[in-house]
Protein backbone atom coordinates (compact mmCIF):
# COMPACT_ATOMS: atom_id res chain seq x y z
CA UNK A 1 0.00 0.00 0.00
CA UNK A 2 2.72 2.53 0.68
CA UNK A 3 4.65 1.76 -2.24
CA UNK A 4 1.01 2.23 -4.24
CA UNK A 5 1.16 6.10 -2.29
CA UNK A 6 4.61 6.81 -3.04
CA UNK A 7 3.95 6.08 -7.20
CA UNK A 8 1.19 7.79 -6.93
CA UNK A 9 3.35 10.92 -5.56
CA UNK A 10 6.15 10.53 -7.94
CA UNK A 11 3.56 10.58 -10.64
CA UNK A 12 1.82 13.94 -9.26
CA UNK A 13 4.92 15.48 -9.01
CA UNK A 14 6.18 14.08 -12.28
CA UNK A 15 3.11 15.59 -13.60
CA UNK A 16 3.43 18.56 -12.01
CA UNK A 17 7.34 19.34 -13.60
CA UNK A 18 5.54 18.50 -17.31
CA UNK A 19 3.09 20.98 -17.21
CA UNK A 20 4.88 24.03 -15.14
CA UNK A 21 5.64 26.97 -17.54
CA UNK A 22 8.72 28.26 -16.35
CA UNK A 23 8.77 31.50 -18.75
CA UNK A 24 4.55 32.22 -17.32
CA UNK A 25 5.52 31.17 -13.89
CA UNK A 26 2.65 28.85 -13.81
CA UNK A 27 1.87 25.14 -13.41
CA UNK A 28 -1.37 23.55 -14.11
CA UNK A 29 -2.99 20.49 -12.51
CA UNK A 30 -4.63 18.82 -15.39
CA UNK A 31 -3.62 18.13 -19.28
CA UNK A 32 -2.68 21.44 -21.43
CA UNK A 33 -4.21 23.90 -18.88
CA UNK A 34 -7.10 22.13 -18.38
CA UNK A 35 -7.56 21.76 -15.18
CA UNK A 36 -6.78 23.71 -11.85
CA UNK A 37 -4.05 26.47 -13.19
CA UNK A 38 -2.06 28.26 -10.83
CA UNK A 39 0.29 31.38 -11.19
CA UNK A 40 -0.34 33.45 -15.30
CA UNK A 41 -1.61 30.63 -17.35
CA UNK A 42 -1.34 32.58 -20.98
CA UNK A 43 -4.38 29.99 -21.80
CA UNK A 44 -6.50 28.18 -19.35
CA UNK A 45 -9.60 26.18 -18.99
CA UNK A 46 -11.08 25.05 -15.69
CA UNK A 47 -9.73 27.11 -12.44
CA UNK A 48 -7.06 29.67 -12.79
CA UNK A 49 -5.91 30.90 -9.24
CA UNK A 50 -3.14 33.90 -9.22
CA UNK A 51 -2.12 37.07 -8.21
CA UNK A 52 -1.73 39.25 -10.78
CA UNK A 53 -2.87 38.83 -14.38
CA UNK A 54 -0.20 39.80 -16.66
CA UNK A 55 -0.29 39.04 -21.04
CA UNK A 56 -3.31 36.49 -20.37
CA UNK A 57 -5.07 35.81 -23.48
CA UNK A 58 -8.32 32.99 -22.72
CA UNK A 59 -9.75 32.19 -19.94
CA UNK A 60 -12.36 29.81 -20.27
CA UNK A 61 -13.94 29.19 -16.50
CA UNK A 62 -13.17 30.38 -13.29
CA UNK A 63 -10.49 33.12 -12.01
CA UNK A 64 -9.44 34.02 -9.02
CA UNK A 65 -6.42 36.49 -8.50
CA UNK A 66 -5.65 40.01 -6.55
CA UNK A 67 -6.13 41.74 -10.06
CA UNK A 68 -7.88 39.68 -13.16
CA UNK A 69 -6.37 40.53 -16.56
CA UNK A 70 -7.23 39.16 -20.19
CA UNK A 71 -7.86 39.79 -23.94
CA UNK A 72 -11.16 36.91 -23.61
CA UNK A 73 -12.86 35.67 -20.49
CA UNK A 74 -15.92 33.48 -20.53
CA UNK A 75 -17.10 32.45 -17.26
CA UNK A 76 -16.71 33.73 -14.02
CA UNK A 77 -13.78 36.32 -12.56
CA UNK A 78 -13.44 37.29 -9.06
CA UNK A 79 -10.75 40.33 -8.62
CA UNK A 80 -10.05 41.78 -5.25
CA UNK A 81 -8.32 45.26 -6.68
CA UNK A 82 -10.66 44.57 -10.03
CA UNK A 83 -11.36 42.74 -13.78
CA UNK A 84 -9.89 43.67 -16.77
CA UNK A 85 -11.10 42.38 -19.84
CA UNK A 86 -10.99 43.15 -23.59
CA UNK A 87 -13.83 40.88 -24.42
CA UNK A 88 -15.65 39.46 -21.00
CA UNK A 89 -18.76 37.19 -21.55
CA UNK A 90 -20.00 35.71 -17.91
CA UNK A 91 -19.73 37.64 -14.37
CA UNK A 92 -17.48 39.92 -12.83
CA UNK A 93 -16.92 40.62 -9.27
CA UNK A 94 -14.69 43.72 -9.11
CA UNK A 95 -13.43 44.68 -5.48
CA UNK A 96 -12.61 48.67 -6.98
CA UNK A 97 -13.62 48.50 -10.86
CA UNK A 98 -14.26 46.52 -13.68
CA UNK A 99 -13.56 47.54 -16.90
CA UNK A 100 -13.72 46.03 -20.46
CA UNK A 101 -11.87 48.12 -23.65
CA UNK A 102 -14.76 46.19 -25.68
CA UNK A 103 -17.39 44.35 -24.68
CA UNK A 104 -19.11 43.10 -21.66
CA UNK A 105 -21.84 40.35 -21.71
CA UNK A 106 -23.58 39.34 -18.65
CA UNK A 107 -23.51 40.79 -14.84
CA UNK A 108 -20.78 43.21 -13.49
CA UNK A 109 -20.83 44.27 -10.05
CA UNK A 110 -18.22 46.43 -8.67
CA UNK A 111 -17.15 48.23 -5.24
CA UNK A 112 -16.56 51.68 -7.81
CA UNK A 113 -17.01 51.57 -11.46
CA UNK A 114 -18.46 48.98 -14.11
CA UNK A 115 -17.52 49.90 -17.57
CA UNK A 116 -16.98 48.74 -21.28
CA UNK A 117 -17.42 50.45 -24.66
CA UNK A 118 -20.94 48.08 -25.07
CA UNK A 119 -22.29 46.32 -22.24
CA UNK A 120 -24.81 43.87 -22.40
CA UNK A 121 -26.74 42.94 -19.23
CA UNK A 122 -26.96 43.88 -15.46
CA UNK A 123 -24.38 46.05 -13.77
CA UNK A 124 -23.98 47.96 -10.16
CA UNK A 125 -21.44 49.98 -8.88
CA UNK A 126 -20.84 52.12 -5.99
CA UNK A 127 -19.31 55.37 -7.82
CA UNK A 128 -21.22 54.71 -11.16
CA UNK A 129 -21.33 53.00 -14.75
CA UNK A 130 -18.53 55.38 -16.27
CA UNK A 131 -15.38 55.28 -17.51
CA UNK A 132 -12.70 57.31 -14.90
CA UNK A 133 -11.94 60.09 -17.41
CA UNK A 134 -15.51 60.76 -17.83
CA UNK A 135 -15.20 59.87 -21.88
CA UNK A 136 -18.79 58.25 -22.38
CA UNK A 137 -19.45 54.34 -22.90
CA UNK A 138 -20.89 54.09 -26.04
CA UNK A 139 -24.22 51.60 -25.29
CA UNK A 140 -25.89 49.90 -22.37
CA UNK A 141 -28.61 47.24 -22.83
CA UNK A 142 -30.16 46.24 -19.94
CA UNK A 143 -29.85 47.42 -16.83
CA UNK A 144 -27.25 49.90 -14.69
CA UNK A 145 -27.13 50.85 -11.44
CA UNK A 146 -24.33 53.46 -10.72
CA UNK A 147 -23.62 55.37 -7.52
CA UNK A 148 -22.58 59.20 -7.20
CA UNK A 149 -21.64 59.31 -10.75
CA UNK A 150 -24.26 57.50 -12.22
CA UNK A 151 -24.69 56.66 -15.63
CA UNK A 152 -22.46 58.25 -18.52
CA UNK A 153 -22.99 56.48 -21.79
CA UNK A 154 -24.17 57.48 -25.39
CA UNK A 155 -27.37 55.22 -25.58
CA UNK A 156 -28.86 53.83 -22.71
CA UNK A 157 -31.46 51.12 -23.84
CA UNK A 158 -33.11 49.58 -20.51
CA UNK A 159 -32.99 50.89 -16.94
CA UNK A 160 -30.66 52.97 -15.44
CA UNK A 161 -30.57 54.19 -11.96
CA UNK A 162 -27.82 56.53 -10.45
CA UNK A 163 -27.40 60.09 -8.76
CA UNK A 164 -26.57 62.52 -12.41
CA UNK A 165 -27.33 60.45 -15.49
CA UNK A 166 -26.33 61.28 -18.85
CA UNK A 167 -26.92 60.31 -22.23
CA UNK A 168 -27.30 61.00 -25.48
CA UNK A 169 -30.04 58.43 -26.75
CA UNK A 170 -32.36 56.84 -23.92
CA UNK A 171 -34.80 54.57 -24.63
CA UNK A 172 -36.61 53.28 -21.43
CA UNK A 173 -36.33 54.55 -17.68
CA UNK A 174 -33.82 56.83 -16.19
CA UNK A 175 -33.93 56.99 -12.50
CA UNK A 176 -32.03 59.42 -10.20
CA UNK A 177 -31.21 62.65 -8.79
CA UNK A 178 -30.91 64.41 -12.30
CA UNK A 179 -31.25 62.46 -15.46
CA UNK A 180 -30.37 64.26 -18.87
CA UNK A 181 -30.63 63.19 -22.58
CA UNK A 182 -30.71 64.64 -25.92
CA UNK A 183 -32.98 62.00 -27.39
CA UNK A 184 -35.37 59.98 -25.32
CA UNK A 185 -38.29 57.78 -25.97
CA UNK A 186 -39.23 56.72 -22.35
CA UNK A 187 -39.43 58.06 -19.15
CA UNK A 188 -37.35 59.86 -16.78
CA UNK A 189 -37.92 60.04 -12.90
CA UNK A 190 -35.60 62.38 -10.79
CA UNK A 191 -35.52 66.10 -8.75
CA UNK A 192 -35.06 67.57 -12.26
CA UNK A 193 -35.03 65.62 -15.98
CA UNK A 194 -33.88 67.40 -19.03
CA UNK A 195 -35.05 66.47 -22.47
CA UNK A 196 -33.80 67.96 -25.14
CA UNK A 197 -35.92 66.71 -28.40
CA UNK A 198 -38.60 67.84 -26.57
CA UNK A 199 -40.67 70.66 -28.50
CA UNK A 200 -42.17 71.91 -25.22
CA UNK A 201 -41.63 71.17 -21.40
CA UNK A 202 -37.94 69.96 -21.88
CA UNK A 203 -37.37 70.50 -18.35
CA UNK A 204 -39.31 69.49 -15.77
CA UNK A 205 -39.39 68.49 -12.32
CA UNK A 206 -39.81 64.65 -10.40
CA UNK A 207 -41.14 63.80 -13.99
CA UNK A 208 -40.36 64.04 -17.97
CA UNK A 209 -41.18 61.63 -20.72
CA UNK A 210 -40.86 61.55 -24.93
CA UNK A 211 -41.76 59.09 -27.27
CA UNK A 212 -40.87 59.48 -30.80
Amino acid sequence: MKNIEKIIVVFILFHFSLNVKAQNKSFCFGINNCGVNFGNTLNSIGLKLNFFDKNINNVIGASFALSCATNNTKGFSFGVLGVNSINYKGIAIGGIAIGSESTFNGIGIAGLSVYADTMNGLFISIYGNTKWNRSLIKEINGVAIGGIAGINCETINGVAIGALNYSIHQKGVTIGLTNYTENLNGFQIGLWNVVENKKRFKRMPFINFNFE
